[in-house]
């Protein structure tokens, strides 16, 4: 029965997680390709070691931050830079069409300006994996705390760990 339950809760968190690193990849993705690389993937090591910290640190505590909240926070700031980006692209399409200003935005993503941090890439990578990274700590938690009541949970929790490894591995890659 345990092996059962290892099983089960490795598939749930898989499949749970992906969904999460999916859009994690998507948000890096995004932003990489609109604003430029190099912050990009600064941003996305920052988000990454935080998040190890705070996973590191606080282990089955993460039950109890409210995810809500923080993806009410996240959520509007992400928001706030897309409704930037639209308003600036709508702005430049109007003035120059769509084929002007390729210089101005390669002097903004930082990629020819002497390598000065884009500080917009750096924060949406940061804060997209913060966000996406953190829900899938909840996963693990959710999904390895489940199968608790019979003397169990050392296995859910190691199935929810390698389902969520495996997301990233696997989610990760293909991004």
């Amino acid at each position: 029965m345990i092996g059962s339950l290892a099983i089960s809760v490795l598939v749930v968190t898989f499949i749970a997680s992906s969904v999460e690193v999916t859009e994690m990849v998507i948000i890096v993705v995004g932003v990489g390709a609109t604003r430029g690389w190099r912050s990009t993937w600064v941003g996305v090591g920052a988000g990454l070691t935080v998040l190890a910290g705070i996973v590191i640190g606080l282990g089955q505590a993460l039950q109890l931050i409210p995810i809500n909240t923080v993806r009410v926070v996240i959520g509007a700031l992400l928001l706030t830079f897309g409704l930037q980006w639209y308003r600036k692209g709508v702005v430049q399409v109007a003035a120059e069409g769509f084929t002007g200003g390729a210089e101005e935005e390669e002097v903004e993503a930082g990629e020819g300006s002497g390598g000065l941090v884009d500080w917009t890439a750096f924060v949406l990578a940061f804060k997209g994996v913060l966000l996406e990274g953190l829900e899938v700590a909840f996963i693990v938690v959710a999904f390895g705390s489940g199968g608790g009541g019979n003397g169990s949970s050392a296995g859910a929790y190691s199935a929810a760990y390698i389902g969520a490894g495996a997301a990233f591995v696997f989610i990760g890659t293909l991004g």
